[in-house]
């Protein structure tokens, strides 16, 4: 045997024996697998929590305002339920806004949107440590356009993996 295939088998076995099942890098599925962090199960989950959703992302607002309407309530309150069902799955809310104002304002806005989000979620149960929020305010545009039908639709608040 070389010197070169010793080092490589040494190296191996060196690789082998850091490995650990306390490596917190590295998840572990009832099922014996194992994945990177951020993907395979936790992917799966994010899957199979969108599919439970059986509803949209996202919810719209009215121009100007962070309240949710009855049928942005009723989204939350499905959107509740599916994470109750996946208690391990951590989530946050985007805040966005229409083109319309200064980027502070919208800044401010799209915060108070996703806020709101959050406070109902965690009024219908959800621990408030597995919701994030963060705010776009007019940076990240849903639909371009200039008139009412695209704004209507970049007046949200979205629901993605945490």
């Amino acid at each position: 045997m070389s010197i070169r295939s010793i080092g490589l088998v040494v190296a191996l076995l060196v690789l082998g024996a850091c490995s650990s099942v306390d490596d917190p890098l590295v998840e572990y599925s009832s099922e014996g697998g194992v994945g990177e962090f951020g993907t395979g199960n936790q992917h799966d989950i994010y899957a199979n929590f969108a599919e439970a959703l059986g509803t949209t992302d996202r919810v719209l607002f009215a121009f100007d305002s962070a309240t949710l309407d009855p049928l942005a309530q009723e989204t939350v309150t499905l959107w509740a339920d599916a994470l109750g069902r996946f208690p391990e799955l951590v989530v946050l809310v985007e805040g966005h806004c229409d083109e319309r104002g200064s980027r502070e304002y919208n800044l401010a806005l799209g915060e108070r949107r996703a806020q709101s989000v959050k406070d109902l979620l965690v009024a219908l149960g959800i621990d408030p440590a597995r919701i994030g929020v963060v705010s776009f305010g007019k940076e990240r545009p849903a639909v371009d356009g200039h008139d009412e039908a695209a704004w209507a639709q970049n007046r949200r608040a979205v629901l993605t993996p945490g």
